[in-house]
């Protein structure tokens, strides 16, 4: 479903962003969220703003590196 390199930008609430995994999105959200909210990973992650999650499918793991946005357009 999803490839490597796709990007996706989560712009708040708590709907997910358009072609993405539904059962990823479940796993992720919390940390989606709170790094939307300023949250810091620190001093698990060397890079303010950063943190790598994965989803829980067993056989098929996928892993996110999410990053907190300043501007984007």
């Amino acid at each position: 479903m999803l490839e490597v390199g796709d990007e996706f930008v989560f712009e708040g609430g708590a709907q997910m962003p358009e072609g993405f995994c539904p059962w990823a999105w479940v796993d992720i959200y919390n940390s989606v969220s709170a790094l939307a909210a300023g949250a810091s990973y620190a001093p698990w992650n060397n890079r303010e703003g950063q943190t790598i999650v994965c989803c829980t499918d067993g056989i098929r793991p996928v892993v996110f590196e999410l990053h907190a946005m300043e501007d984007w357009e």
